[in-house]
């Protein structure tokens, strides 16, 4: 398997793997927030795998790199405080601890679409927000 269709299946089960996630929050009370917060990144994975060279222009590029920043920014402050929440005996009961993994799938997520669509670029070198790749001289 080549690298690049390695990455579209990635990306692939990414994106079906953040609607599923979606689609259980139907009944979360603040589905408003997290429904948006999965289905950025799969709508963005999808994209990769389709279009990956969409996400180098400045509109999706932008966004891309706003959401790769949200994602971490968000992970960092939903972290778990609960100790060992990667335990099932823990995040079964701690909806603080399943709600800090989903910010970190989704920030995985977002920085696997980020290297997939930078890589599509000649160096893989990740564009500026403006779209313009760094350039060595």
């Amino acid at each position: 398997m080549s690298a690049k269709a390695l990455l579209q299946s990635i990306n692939a089960f990414l994106c079906v793997l953040l609607i599923a996630f979606a689609a259980v929050q139907y009944n979360d009370p603040d589905f408003y927030f997290w429904v948006p917060v999965y289905l950025l990144p799969a709508a963005l994975a999808g994209l990769t795998v389709y279009r990956p060279q969409r996400l180098l222009t400045p509109p999706f590029n932008a966004v891309l790199l706003a959401c790769v920043g949200a994602g971490i920014v968000g992970t960092l402050w939903i972290w778990p405080t609960e100790e060992g929440f990667w335990h099932r005996e823990v995040w079964w009961h701690s909806e603080t601890a399943r709600e800090g993994m989903g910010f970190m799938i989704v920030a995985v997520a977002l920085l696997v679409v980020a290297l997939s669509a930078w890589s599509t670029r000649r160096g893989g070198r990740p564009p500026t927000a403006s779209g313009q790749g760094f350039r060595a001289r």
